[in-house]
């Protein structure tokens, strides 16, 4: 019998939200059993779950349509999903639970966004865009937690079918939200990243990417101790010394009030 180890779900890390977020994007909770079915080029997803559950990859099999699936049951590993709501029949009435740590959100929607998210340019590789599909208050918090760090609102959510999609697209814009999504070195689907990383080498002088609204805070901070001047913080931040003055005055990266956070897409 393969052995199970839930020890995973009683720590606080990225791991352990990554793989909530991509089960309520992209798994299946039925009866007692945990079900994510992929295509094979992202078997190694699989057997990364496998790795942290303490689990064998033989558990990882191929169906007869060729597609890859993890199904483990066990009542208690259920249980684990259903504390931050993830339960059976949830692709039009998922709501992202307020048990999610704010300091581990960020992994939630990383994973949610390689469950059921998407990133990709136009035919000439000169536009960036992401999306994800899901229901209207996961792609509001989404889109609002976004918009908190990085300072201006952005996306929009539309109706598609049952669901919703959250759009993302301009290139400063998406690259932006690139640059949060993945602005530490997080275990992720490399195969979505890798769009990213492409458009990002080849257009972030022209588009001035890599503020997000940390980043902004941080420049505020700095330069009024005295110690930096904007040249500095320019060359420090990797930005022109224009973008650092934008954010100095306010033009760029302004914080929004909690209550405009939810207006209207």
């Amino acid at each position: 019998m393969a052995y199970l180890n839930l020890d995973l779900f009683n720590r606080e890390c990225h791991e352990k939200y990554y793989l909530l977020g991509f089960v309520a994007a992209d798994g299946c909770i039925y009866g007692n059993s945990l079900i994510i079915t992929l295509h094979p080029r992202d078997i190694d997803l699989l057997y990364q779950f496998c790795d942290w559950l303490d689990l064998p990859r033989t558990i990882v099999k191929i169906k007869k349509d060729g597609y890859v699936e993890f199904r483990k049951y066990n009542q208690e590993l259920v249980d684990c999903f259903s504390k931050y709501g993830i339960l059976p029949r949830k692709t039009k009435t998922l709501e992202i639970s307020q048990n999610i740590p704010s300091e581990f959100l960020r992994s939630f929607i990383l994973g949610y966004f390689d469950g059921d998210g998407s990133c990709y340019t136009n035919a000439d590789k000169s536009k960036l865009y992401f999306q994800m599909v899901g229901t209207r208050s996961v792609n509001q918090i989404i889109k609002d937690t976004f918009c908190s760090d990085l300072g201006y609102r952005f996306g929009s959510i539309q109706k598609a079918g049952d669901v919703t999609r959250l759009i993302i697209n301009g290139c400063k814009t998406s690259l932006d939200f690139g640059n949060w999504l993945y602005q530490d070195d997080l275990f992720c689907l490399q195969r979505k990243k890798s769009i990213y990383v492409q458009f990002l080498l080849e257009n972030s002088k022209k588009y001035q990417s890599g503020l997000n609204m940390i980043k902004a805070r941080e420049i505020r901070v700095k330069y009024l101790s005295g110690q930096f001047t904007q040249e500095q913080l320019a060359e420090e931040y990797n930005v022109c010394r224009q973008s650092v003055s934008d954010v100095l005055r306010g033009k760029s990266y302004k914080e929004i009030p909690q209550n405009m956070m939810t207006a209207h897409n």
